[in-house]
């Protein structure tokens, strides 16, 4: 889903406007969002934790949102990285204990189920970001054709 995401990214020009007529949430908002919530959620898969710069954490969503393609992609691209750390972490024996999850108060949810969720969101945001693509006349990258092994 990491790939497909950041194709789909890549594959916006820099020049498609920050507001959006068509009421889906606008791409630099997603990839803002898609960011912070690996942070958010891969932060549980054990005793590895992200670290973010303080502008990250203290601007709002809505003025990230307005920050160039160029620097949210950078954060997109690192935030899929501390996933992949985070996630390499994990082993059977981990899998069973519980989590709280900041902020929304769930309690005794297992590493398995917090990480299964967590891997399921991006797909929601993919969607999202097809839609918008879609609807701006962009072909998503899961919609391209896929190229043929050679001799067939």
């Amino acid at each position: 889903m990491h790939r497909n995401i950041a194709q789909a990214f890549d594959s916006i020009p820099e020049s498609n406007s920050p507001t959006n007529p068509t009421g889906a949430a606008e791409y630099r908002y997603i990839a803002q969002h898609i960011a912070s919530d690996d942070y958010f959620f891969c932060n549980n898969f054990g005793a590895l934790k992200g670290t973010r710069a303080a502008e990250d954490t203290a601007t709002a969503d809505s003025v990230k949102a307005t920050w160039p393609k160029a620097k949210l992609m950078t954060r997109l691209r690192e935030s899929f990285a501390f996933c992949d750390q985070a996630i390499a972490q994990l082993d059977d024996a981990k899998l069973g204990e519980p989590v709280t999850i900041p902020l929304v108060g769930i309690r005794g949810l297992s590493r398995a189920r917090d990480g299964a969720r967590s891997r399921a969101r991006p797909g929601d945001h993919y969607s999202q970001l097809a839609n918008y693509m879609r609807l701006n006349n962009i072909l998503p990258p899961t919609a391209l054709p896929r190229p043929r092994p050679p001799g067939n």
